[in-house]
């Protein structure tokens, strides 16, 4: 719809197409009754009011905040990172004085990120805490020149050149400094911005090549976790501490999926048994309006369960039938979290539903995708909350099959627990969960063509399932970082050996790294390789 001396407000896709949008939000009814993926609405900035602080705070600190179906203005990311205003607001992001950076440029290219329904989901939702964070800074805070390097690192990756990864570089390098002044004088007043600083640093490292670190998790990431463990017991009262903690706990449930070879060990863990009760409690008394949110007491429920049954696995020597009941107690708690999961998808809105749709093939075209069908959903942040939601089921069936294994070594070896009825019935329930992963896999699988594109075979052409696709780089680059973890965790999923499908979703996050400037997805790729290797050679006990 047009008004009289002011531009269009339909919604991106109804504007390319030149028809009247009905501008309903988030998804305008014409996409949706078309099936068309609705590419959200212009930001009109001369025409915005500025909010007040205090309804900032507000609108920030609480869950439902970052629910796009509240959100009151929706931005296609490519329009805003294009434009020249911000293309000049980034390039001169590094070399502003630290004062100039945080309350002009930054805060202002952040305050506008984050109203992009594209945004606001990546790192579940730490972005949105920083404003918050932005009227008590110091002037040495380190927070401000991490973020403009996280800024400049995804830019760069695409059309801006060696210059802004030099200044990329540079805004890293002195948040770094920064960082090392602010933590040899901590406070707990600033015990957010400590955290919030080394998410931005560990972004900031996974679009980078600067460094040798190898590992699932990086080296920033890592220090958040040693940062957390040395602070006293929180009661999580503070909505932005939570909500930090929270992107933190998701990243770290990713080390826990290959417990052969984890790559964080119990002592090590960030959070402790009693920490992370603490944080589930502060979690399920919020107002879960948006679906991510409610699975977030899910991750610290999960979590909590590996812990235990890391514990147990380490007390097991010689006490078998203790042993025995305490890994019955694990698997029943596990089978509750199994099935308060499965009532997530019923208990999604309409607009959450995801089609099956048939991708595009001329005849005797072979297609870069798994199969011929893809996953397809109205929205990019509608795809990564099941994206998030088909890993944690993953992680439960891997921790199920974790103590399942236990349990038949122990019947097996253990002449007084010795019972062929319960050997069969365990064989029975591993071989039902390896079933139950591959299901999962294969949806995260059919889910890769809705977020990165396909090829036909000799053609550079990026296609995609669906009409109305946002087109242009940065929401591929954005739903790539969406998909990433979760593609990691369908490629070193318990239960799998090394074939086929492992071995192309190794290539897909090579592909990301490469492609797209995405280093840690080249490290995923290295490390899904390696962990299907090493099953092969796994010899899995009868």
């Amino acid at each position: 719809m047009v008004y009289p001396g002011q531009p269009s407000r339909g919604c991106e896709t109804c504007r390319a197409r030149k028809v009247k949008c009905d501008e309903t939000r988030p998804t305008c009814l014409r996409c949706a009754k078309a099936k068309r993926v609705c590419g959200g609405y212009r930001m009109l900035s001369d025409t915005r009011k500025p909010q007040k602080s205090s309804v900032l705070l507000m609108r920030l600190s609480m869950p439902s905040s970052t629910s796009p179906g509240n959100t009151s203005s929706l931005t296609p990311i490519q329009d805003y990172l294009k434009s020249p205003l911000v293309r000049d607001e980034l390039v001169s992001l590094s070399s502003c004085s630290s004062a100039a950076l945080g309350r002009v440029k930054v805060h202002n290219i952040l305050s506008r990120l984050i109203d992009c329904p594209q945004v606001i989901s990546i790192y579940d939702g730490c972005l949105t805490c920083l404003p918050v964070l932005f009227p008590n800074l110091k002037r040495s805070t380190p927070i401000l020149p991490a973020l403009a390097a996280y800024l400049l690192a995804f830019v760069s990756h695409r059309e801006y050149g060696n210059q802004v990864q030099t200044q990329a570089v540079q805004s890293y390098v002195r948040a770094l400094a920064l960082m090392r002044q602010v933590a040899g004088q901590t406070h707990p007043s600033r015990k957010n911005e400590i955290i919030g600083t080394i998410l931005l640093l560990s972004m900031y490292e996974e679009f980078s090549s600067l460094g040798s670190d190898q590992s699932v998790l990086n080296s920033h990431i890592r220090g958040a976790m040693a940062f957390v463990q040395s602070q006293p017991l929180d009661d999580f009262e503070d909505p932005i501490n939570r909500k930090l903690c929270t992107a933190l706990l998701n990243r770290c449930m990713y080390s826990c999926i290959h417990h052969r070879q984890p790559s964080l060990s119990r002592d090590r863990f960030p959070f402790t048994i009693h920490r992370l009760r603490a944080l589930h409690d502060s979690l399920i008394q919020e107002r879960a309006v948006n679906p991510r949110s409610s699975l977030h007491p899910v991750t610290c429920r999960l979590v909590s369960l590996y812990l235990r049954s890391t514990m147990v696995e380490e007390e097991s020597v010689g006490l078998f039938h203790e042993t025995a009941t305490k890994i019955n107690s694990i698997i029943n708690a596990i089978n509750a979290v199994e099935v308060q999961l499965s009532r997530w998808p019923h208990s999604l809105p309409p607009e959450w539903k995801y089609e099956t749709t048939k991708l595009l093939s001329e005849d005797n075209d072979t297609l870069d995708a798994w199969t011929t069908t893809a996953l397809t959903y109205p929205a990019f942040w509608v795809a990564n909350d099941w994206a998030h939601y088909r890993a944690l089921s993953i992680f439960t069936h891997s921790l199920q099959l974790r103590c399942y294994r236990l349990l038949r070594t122990m019947y097996s070896l253990v002449p007084g627990l010795d019972s062929l009825s319960t050997l069969a019935e365990l064989s029975a329930n591993i071989e039902s969960i390896h079933i139950k992963i591959s299901h999962f896999v294969d949806e995260i699988c059919a889910s890769v063509p809705y977020h990165l594109g396909y090829h036909r075979t000799g053609t550079n052409e990026t296609l995609y399932p669906r009409e109305g696709f946002p087109p242009g780089k940065y929401p591929r680059l954005i739903s790539a970082c969406h998909v990433l973890w979760p593609l990691y965790v369908a490629g070193v999923a318990e239960g799998r050996k090394i074939s086929a499908q492992t071995m192309w979703i190794a290539q897909q996050l090579d592909n990301m790294g490469k492609e797209m400037g995405i280093r840690q997805a080249s490290v995923l790729a290295t490390e899904v390789v390696k962990v299907a290797m090493e099953r092969t050679e796994y010899v899995e006990p009868l």
